[in-house]
């Protein structure tokens, strides 16, 4: 092989059978580890699932069961949950401070709106609903407000911050940066040195924003999700995963068909949130729960921490450099003896 790797690690579930095939093929099943990350919560493809791997990373006993069903022994599987960035291990700062930075009000409630790194999706719609339903039009004042990540629509963006809202709404779009740029594959988020240009698309969506009306600051996702009280996405795993580490309630509003259908169940069966796809009910919920549903929104979040695996991708990293210590043992043994 060209690269000669002593470890191949897979987060695709295309990424299993003509690698695995190969390696058979020219007898390096058992010179090189070959581990799958799956990054599916609950319903998953098949194709994630091969006898021949060295280790099967699952996110949720739920995937769990799926490996042992299609065959892999439990030797093969951990289950440590979804990685994430090793920035949301690090303790949350206090709400009014990050909010302060962000440039949004220190004292009121809020709702972090997503629409991927795209700004896809009802945003506007919902943004909208959520100005009425956090406005109390007896008092006279909001009782909430909203922080909107567009992704890379800035036409969206512009939108949303042309709108004379009644609630503060904060509008991030994100930052073209030229090195170190933290960017996703997949929903797996790495460093990458001398990254040309942080619009490139490698993944799914991207965790570096600029705002508008704070000039040159740039946040990151754990930042944004530390400074709000719960969140309004479509049901992709790496963001369900860093809104339960953060103890968000989740209100999912889509999800893909096929990979993303278990999540939704997975969230709401769990006690961590709810789904629907209509702004005016998705606006009515947060609207409860910021005012007469806080308990409801304070259990969610207790249920949401108790899932969270903030050290997941530690817990893998240190397998995988276990699984690699052990392989390099046993071939410099049988080469001495």
């Amino acid at each position: 092989m060209k690269y000669q790797p002593d470890i191949i690690i897979s987060v695709h579930p295309l990424m299993q059978h003509v690698p695995l095939r190969i390696l058979r093929a020219k007898g390096l099943l058992k010179k090189i580890v070959f581990t799958t990350v799956v990054t599916d919560l609950s319903t998953c493809h098949p194709t994630w699932f091969h006898k021949l791997v060295t280790r099967c990373y699952c996110p949720t006993t739920d995937v769990a069961k799926r490996a042992l069903k299609a065959g892999l022994q439990s030797s093969q599987i951990k289950v440590y949950g979804l990685p994430v960035r090793p920035s949301f291990v690090k303790p949350v700062r206090p709400k009014d401070e990050l909010r302060k930075e962000l440039g949004m009000d220190e004292d009121l409630p809020a709702v972090l709106l997503m629409g991927g790194g795209e700004g896809m999706g009802p945003i506007e719609a919902t943004a909208r609903a959520l100005g009425n339903a956090l406005y109390n039009e007896d008092l006279g004042e909001p009782i909430g407000q909203v922080l909107v990540i567009c992704g890379r629509n800035k036409k969206l963006a512009d939108k949303l911050r042309s709108i004379p809202w009644k609630i503060p709404v904060q509008v991030l779009t994100q930052l073209p940066i030229s090195n170190q740029a933290l960017v996703t594959i997949g929903p797996i988020r790495v460093y990458r040195a001398q990254f040309s240009h942080a619009g490139r698309r490698l993944g799914h969506s991207y965790i570096i924003y600029l705002t508008q009306d704070v000039k040159g600051f740039v946040t990151k996702m754990e930042e944004c999700m530390g400074a709000c009280d719960c969140i309004i996405t479509k049901a992709g795993p790496g963001t369900i995963a860093e809104a339960m580490i953060r103890g968000l309630p989740i209100i999912l509003n889509d999800y893909i068909a096929g990979q993303e259908v278990g999540n939704v169940p997975y969230v709401v069966e769990n006690g961590c949130g709810k789904f629907s796809k209509s702004p005016k009910e998705i606006a009515k919920i947060v609207g409860e729960w910021f005012g007469p549903k806080a308990e409801e929104l304070a259990v969610m979040s207790q249920n949401a921490l108790k899932l969270a695996r903030p050290d997941a991708v530690f817990k893998i990293v240190h397998d995988l450099h276990e699984l690699v210590r052990q392989r390099s043992f046993v071939t410099q043994y049988s080469c001495t003896t």
